[in-house]
Formats: C-alpha cells, sequence, structure tokens
C-alpha cells in the first residue's frame, strides 16, 4: 500500500466531495427557477389577485365631495379706505379698534374654522349631521341614540374594560369634530388665492350636504360676528359723541361713525362675507377610494414578488 507524506491531505473521490452553498447567482438563474415553478407562480397569482377582489368587494368605498373657495372682493379690508396717517390718530385717540378682532381675515379666520368645534356645533345644530354619519345608532321612533349591541359590540365593550377605557357614550360634538379633522381635507391651490376643500364619506350625498353645509354656516358665522364686533363699535362712538364737546373730537368721532356705518353696510349685503365659491359644491360619481385599477396592480406585483422570493429561496 502507498503510503502519503507525513503532512500531506489525502484527497477524497470526486463524488465525497463537500458542497458548498452558493452565495452568487445571475439573473438566468432565476428566470430558469421561475419557469420550473411555473404551476406554483400561476397558483400564487391567481390566489392573491382572487384576494385582492375579494376585498374590493367588501371593502368600504369612500366618496369626495369637492368645492373650490377665494377670499371675497371685501375680505380682509380694513375699513379705513386707506386712511391718511391723521385717521390713524384718530382712530388711537378714541380708543376704538377698527380691526377683525384677530390677526387673522375672515377668510383665513374661515378656513381656521373647519375643524372647529365652534363648526361642529353648529352643524348638529342646525342639520344634525350626527344623526347622518351614525344612522344606525339613530332610533328615529324614539328620538335617540341605541347602545351598540351584538358579537362585536360585546367584545369591544370587553377590551374597554380589560383597559379601563370609558364606557360607551351616544355621539357627541366632540366626535363630529374629530370627523371633520378626518374627512375634511384643505389643499391650497398652488400661484392662487384659491383653495380646494374635499369631503370624504362612504355615502356621496353625504358628503355633498355636509360640504355645502360647512360654507353656509361658517360665512353666515363670521358674518354675524363682524356685525357684533361693528354695532358695538358704533354704540361705543355714539356713547362719545354724546359727552364730547371739543369740535375737533366731535369732527373725529363723527368721521368714525360713518365708517362704521360704511362697514354695516358693506358686512350686510346679500354677498359672500368670508369665502365666495369658485366652484360649488360637488360629489363625485365614482369612490375615490379603493382605485379598482391601482388595488389589482398593486395585488399582482404583490404576487410576482412572492414567486420570485421563492424562486431565488430554491436557488439558493
Amino acid at each position: 500500500m502507498k503510503l502519503g507524506k507525513p503532512n500531506e491531505p489525502i484527497s477524497q473521490p470526486a463524488d465525497e466531495q463537500p458542497v458548498q452553498a452558493r452565495t452568487v447567482f445571475s439573473f438566468d438563474d432565476v428566470m430558469v427557477q421561475l419557469w420550473r415553478q411555473k404551476v406554483l407562480n400561476f397558483v400564487v397569482v391567481a390566489m392573491v389577485g382572487l384576494l385582492t377582489i375579494v376585498w374590493l368587494h367588501w371593502v368600504d368605498r369612500e366618496y369626495a365631495a369637492r368645492m373650490v373657495v377665494s377670499p371675497s372682493e371685501d375680505t380682509g379690508s380694513s375699513g379705513s379706505g386707506g386712511s391718511s396717517k391723521g385717521f390713524s390718530d384718530l382712530v388711537t385717540w378714541s380708543g376704538i379698534d377698527l380691526s377683525t378682532g384677530s390677526q387673522a381675515n375672515p377668510h383665513e379666520h374661515y378656513l381656521q374654522l373647519l375643524h372647529s368645534l365652534e363648526l361642529a356645533e353648529l352643524l348638529q345644530t342646525n342639520h344634525g349631521f350626527l344623526q347622518h354619519l351614525y344612522p344606525t345608532l339613530w332610533n328615529e321612533s324614539r328620538g335617540d341614540w341605541t347602545k351598540p349591541s351584538g358579537f362585536v359590540a360585546n367584545i369591544k365593550v370587553l377590551i374597554k374594560r380589560t383597559l379601563a377605557m370609558p364606557k360607551w357614550s351616544p355621539p357627541s360634538e366632540e366626535d363630529l369634530a374629530n370627523i371633520l379633522k378626518k374627512r375634511i381635507d384643505v389643499k391650497p391651490i398652488r400661484n392662487s388665492s384659491f383653495t380646494e376643500i374635499v369631503a370624504v364619506h362612504s355615502n356621496s350625498q353625504t358628503a355633498l350636504k355636509l360640504l355645502t353645509a360647512i360654507h353656509m354656516e361658517l360665512d353666515a358665522l363670521l358674518r354675524q360676528k363682524a356685525k357684533g364686533r361693528v354695532t358695538g363699535q358704533i354704540r361705543y362712538i355714539k356713547s362719545k359723541l354724546e359727552t364730547v364737546r371739543v369740535v375737533e373730537h366731535r369732527k373725529a368721532l363723527t368721521q368714525l361713525l360713518v365708517e362704521q356705518e360704511r362697514k354695516m353696510m358693506m358686512i350686510s349685503i346679500d354677498q359672500p362675507f368670508a369665502a365666495k365659491l369658485v366652484e360649488r359644491p360637488f360629489a363625485a360619481s365614482k369612490p375615490s377610494f379603493p382605485n379598482t385599477a391601482v388595488s389589482i396592480l398593486v395585488g399582482l406585483l404583490f404576487g410576482v414578488a412572492i414567486c420570485i422570493a421563492v424562486a431565488m429561496k430554491r436557488i439558493f
């Protein structure tokens, strides 16, 4: 028997050489493996496509209502008519505030109130929108709210009790304000003073009614606030006129009174006050969510990704 050298490694037959794991693969390797598992690929893509169709059938559809608004012609006017420094001095002397009452002009205030509790209270008081948004909980015959019942409701109660969460309570104006924050989207239009306002709901007519009511209530609210502010200023000026005897001062107060009465007349005109409609509210006939074509495409791509992942796993 022939012996090798003491330090020479003993060679193994070719069929007994250890198999090393592959660390590099090519595009051709993946394509070959995909072809080999073509039946599996068909089954995976078909199942993912079927699940996508089922999801599209059961998911709640959402419809969008839109309107475009812009500042009205008189929004943001100071009411002084571009008066001189002398007129401003008279205003300062009299102690009357001729501003809008805040840093924001009526149109900016209009946009700020879109998600407010104040607006939610008006929508509920004048339109009863909670009944439209929670129709399954409202008992029309009794005129009150019904506590949810059934298996799912009981599970929710159990979870809330376990986590020490508040018990169920009837929908309130705070709930409506939260819905406004989630369902009302404000989109300034670039390079213009226009703003697109979008309301989303599972019922297109409810979204349309909500958007229409929002515009009506906000414009009326800000008009009423402006009337109250100017009315108070007119009352104050008239009371000062009854006591002031200096001719120059009476002339200044009279000029201020004329200015405030002009503002009251402009506010009282039957025209949009805080925002005018560039595009009236309208609801789309097709749902904004889900997008059927995009959903199917995403589902197919997901199925293909699974097939490629399986092929790469088998190559390694």
